[in-house]
């Protein structure tokens, strides 16, 4: 089935750019993807056609990925997400909606499912079940460490390629991701700049946010979400602690949880297989 595809963007009350693309009937249920840390909304770029056989499918580029303003001046901090999500789902017209992230945009999603349980209908989570946290003992070690880290972004040389395709090789090499699916994130991801292209990644992405929940804060999000939730768990993802995986499992009312093989990126290389889990999830009016 052919799918209308459409580019969006729309302003934030502080009059950051944001852009979103589009996929499907707007009379079908609403669906919004997230995507992952230091990616844009082109890693979705297989999986939403497919999504969109059922719903109306938008994706952001998050704040200072792909095509999207970066966050104004100063320290980014990852809670400020959950306001932009909220925006997000207002100017659509969106009482209530499902939310689907990868890694970063599925941390997301937990934090605004939490915050808004009204606002989520399910919650798809692939390969993250909540953001990575700081002890509360180590905060004021976490704050230095950011603040000196910036103080370095000045400093910093972000790379430069002669072409696309040296930014793909570059990609690839420290991504374990199907070439395809390198080349849409470098294609929406990189700025020409006279005969060169460097990425338009806002740099302070590469530093941890400044303000990161203790494990004991994120379990209060997570203990308020309501939406059913499923997560895909690629058996080549990222690390996840059995313990603590299993404790903050415990803290949702209704957990789906799928095992795949594949890396962390499996909704790039098998859209087909992850769709198929999220199809079902979805249909299913007993969850």
């Amino acid at each position: 089935m052919v799918h209308e595809v459409l580019e969006h963007t729309f302003t934030l009350f502080n009059g950051q750019r944001l852009a979103l693309k589009s996929w499907g009937n707007r009379q079908l249920p609403p669906l919004l993807l997230m995507h992952g840390w230091l990616d844009n909304l082109a890693s979705f770029e297989g999986l939403a056609p497919l999504l969109a056989e059922t719903h109306y499918v938008v994706a952001i580029d998050l704040p200072g990925h792909g095509l999207s303003d970066p966050a104004p001046l100063g320290y980014i901090h990852l809670l400020d997400t959950v306001g932009i999500v909220i925006q997000v789902l207002d100017n659509l017209g969106w009482e209530k909606a499902v939310i689907i992230g990868h890694s970063l945009g599925a941390a997301i999603g937990c934090l605004v499912a939490g915050s808004f349980p009204e606002r989520v209908t399910k919650l798809g989570l692939i390969d993250a079940l909540g953001p990575y946290t700081c002890p509360s003992g180590q905060t004021a070690m976490h704050v230095r460490k950011v603040i000196e880290d910036y103080q370095k972004l000045s400093r910093k040389k972000t790379p430069i390629y002669r072409d696309m395709d040296s930014a793909v090789a570059a990609r690839l090499r420290v991504t374990p991701m199907s070439k395809d699916g390198v080349t849409a994130l470098v294609h929406r991801g990189l700025k020409k700049e006279g005969g060169s292209y460097r990425w338009r990644t806002d740099q302070r992405l590469t530093v941890p946010p400044m303000s990161m929940l203790s494990e004991e804060q994120l379990v209060s999000f997570l203990k308020q979400i309501t939406a059913p939730a499923c997560l895909i768990r690629p058996d080549g993802g990222w690390p996840f602690g059995e313990a603590l995986f299993i404790a903050r499992s415990a803290c949702f009312q209704h957990l789906q949880v799928h095992c795949m093989a594949g890396n962390h990126h499996v909704h790039v290389d098998y859209p087909e297989k992850v769709s198929v889990v999220f199809q079902r999830f979805l249909n299913d009016a007993h969850v």
